[in-house]
């Protein structure tokens, strides 16, 4: 399956086991994506997980495992997220040039880097300046950008950062015009959740002997 054609947010959920029966239907139908697999074919199993992302996500998550991350495994629940979000106001990318990003241990990189004149929502303290960009009007959404201020460098922001200060900062934000320049980049992450999901709820089902049955009855 692909994951929603809705601009914005998308996801995609599979679950890739060697159980001997069939999935419990309640549990089936959470899923977009099951496939029965032999775990110890380690480089076939990533070889069918990655095909399946790489199709989920239209080529924008072509790899998403190697065959170290499923060594051990007996099932694998795995979620591809994206964001397919178009600005409000779309910068031109004929204005585009390269120019120089300061880097955090103060050299510095040629990047392409966008500009545009607007209005938009920005604020100034101590530490950092940042400002927010608009998706468009159906998404909701806004791009936050944060860099430390002149005197700061990026490990005192980080290690300054907590949620509370960044709610002050964003309720202070206010619009007003700017020339804004912003490097063109392309973000991932992967994360592996085994080790937060091991301390929650959900810890007795990465125990010897899990009741497994509202996930398949043979389990």
């Amino acid at each position: 399956n692909r994951l929603g054609k809705t601009p914005g947010f998308r996801s995609a959920n599979s679950f890739w086991h060697s159980l001997g029966g069939p999935l419990e239907p309640a549990f089936r139908k959470l899923l977009d994506h099951q496939q029965r697999v032999d775990f110890a074919q380690l480089e076939q199993v990533c070889q069918a997980i990655n095909r399946w992302a790489d199709r989920a996500t239209d080529g924008m998550v072509e790899k998403l495992l190697k065959p170290s991350d499923v060594a051990g495994a007996e099932a694998l629940l795995l979620n591809a997220v994206l964001l397919d979000a178009r600005w409000k106001l779309p910068f031109d990318p004929n204005v585009t040039r390269e120019a120089a990003f300061r880097l955090a241990d103060g050299g510095t990189l040629s990047v392409p880097m966008m500009r545009q004149a607007m209005m938009l929502w920005h604020f100034h303290h101590d530490e950092a300046e940042g400002v927010l960009l608009d998706y468009s009007p159906e998404q909701g959404w806004s791009y936050l950008a944060i860099k430390p201020a002149a005197c700061k460098t990026l490990a005192q922001l980080q290690a300054a950062l907590d949620a509370e200060k960044l709610q002050q900062w964003l309720a202070s934000a206010e619009m007003g015009a700017a020339v804004l320049a912003l490097p063109r980049y392309r973000s991932s992450s992967h994360l592996d959740l085994t080790a937060v999901l091991k301390s929650g709820e959900l810890a007795a089902f990465f125990k010897p002997g899990a009741d497994l049955s509202r996930i398949s009855s043979r389990a």
